[in-house]
């Protein structure tokens, strides 16, 4: 398993230099991984956009 900052370093390059379809992926994955850790701390995410609506 990859560390919580290894995860949020990802998650902030892909923020900042990624295209909105990475940037989509690299956000669903951080979530998922943070809830691992925050259990219920993420409910606020569960609006989140399907990657695949993302698409041109």
């Amino acid at each position: 398993d990859e560390g919580f900052a290894v995860q949020y370093n990802r998650f902030v390059d892909e923020l900042v230099y990624g295209d909105p379809i990475t940037f989509a992926v690299a956000r669903r994955d951080f979530i998922m991984f943070a809830e691992r850790f925050l259990p219920g701390m993420t409910d606020i995410n569960r609006g989140d956009q399907d990657v695949s609506e993302l698409h041109d």
